[in-house]
């Protein structure tokens, strides 16, 4: 049993990876609790993390980002795209979802220490 899980030796390579070749990403879900980006994070600190799961699927936005730390993109369709139950009313709604969901990022980054 002492090897690590797939997903932790899968980070640990691409951390790798990107140490001999750059710009390396990982997708890592944030659906979850937030330890799982915390452990990818462990084994792969340089590599940016491609964050799906918030919004429609109910991930924690500021958890996911306190996790990930620094190089990350996070990936909100499905709240966005379908945030009007009819047609004419969805550029507003999707507008204002999308806006909704960058003030709940800059409110959990700090940009400080960045």
């Amino acid at each position: 049993m002492g090897e690590p899980p797939v997903h932790l030796r899968v980070a640990a390579a691409a951390q790798r990876l990107g140490a001999a070749h750059g710009n390396v990403w990982l997708v890592v879900g944030a659906a979850r609790d937030a330890s799982s980006i915390k452990a990818i994070r462990s084994v792969a600190p340089d590599a940016g993390c491609l964050i799906p799961g918030v919004g429609a699927q109910g991930g924690d936005l500021s958890a996911a980002l306190a996790a990930a730390g620094p190089n990350v993109m996070i990936n909100a369709t499905r709240s966005i795209i379908y945030a009007a139950p009819h047609r004419d009313q969805l550029v507003q709604a999707a507008r204002s979802e999308a806006e909704s969901m960058l003030a709940a990022m800059r409110d959990a980054i700090d940009f400080q220490n960045l």
